[in-house]
């Protein structure tokens, strides 16, 4: 598995002690099956939730700038739900407003039979997005959720709160081996980025063949005391942290 969210510009197996650091292992975000990355955030003092006004400059997010340096790039959002080829032509907007941000089925877009990295998956050459059997590791028993079975350092809440993250162990075999999981929130609605260091959140590869509109992902989410193995809506923005290809 990487060290590292995809994107982001740093990976530790340690706590920064700095809050500008923490932000450097925020990454990149994703809808559930596309393959084109939204901005994050990128902060020295944000905590919590960040309202986001149309066309202008947020402080504590990552902004887009043009190829000059000095050109901003707005966020883009549109409510409602778009078909796979026109979401890549126009990739850079982000689907609010339903369960899913597609209008096609979605099932083969990184869920596949034979865990295969399909056309749409973001990983670079040699990775691919997890299987969610991948993050039972990161559980001291099975898929059991809660705090208490979170297979980190500390299971102490308030410490996760003070450290803006978790140090996971994401080997059974090999306690010491561990990697910083940064709660770097996500952008949940057209108008604000939710959760900055309250909730951490990695996409897996499949699809809940029960529940239409949802994936599964990984989540350490101190607000709502959520953790483990979770079911969210694919149009949500989450992270990704990539493992090697299978095959």
């Amino acid at each position: 598995m990487m060290d590292r969210n995809l994107g982001a510009n740093e990976g530790y197996d340690y706590v920064p002690t700095k809050e500008l650091d923490r932000s450097r292992a925020s990454g990149l975000h994703y809808q559930w099956g596309r393959k084109d990355p939204f901005p994050g955030n990128f902060s020295k003092n944000a905590k919590g939730d960040v309202p986001i006004i149309s066309g202008e400059i947020t402080d504590n997010l990552l902004n887009v700038y043009g190829p000059d340096g000095y050109t901003f790039i707005p966020r883009k959002t549109q409510k409602g739900k778009n078909n796979i080829e026109g979401s890549a032509k126009l990739s850079d907007i982000l689907y609010f407003g339903e369960t899913t941000w597609c209008s096609e089925a979605l099932t083969y877009l990184w869920d596949t039979d034979r865990n295969l990295k399909t056309f749409y998956d973001p990983s670079p050459s040699g990775w691919q997005v997890p299987d969610k059997s991948i993050f039972t590791n990161y559980l001291k028993n099975g898929t059991t959720t809660g705090l208490a079975n979170l297979n980190a350092t500390t299971n102490d809440k308030t410490q996760i709160d003070s450290d803006g993250g978790v140090l996971i162990k994401y080997d059974k075999s090999d306690g010491s081996r561990v990697t910083y999981y940064r709660l770097n929130g996500y952008p949940r609605f057209t108008d604000q980025y939710d959760g900055i260091g309250l909730i951490g959140s990695i996409w897996s590869r499949n699809n809940v063949t029960t529940r239409n509109g949802y994936s599964y992902i990984f989540v350490v989410d101190i607000r709502n005391d959520a953790y483990g193995i979770s079911q969210y809506q694919q149009q949500d923005a989450h992270q990704i942290r990539c493992i090697q290809e299978m095959e």
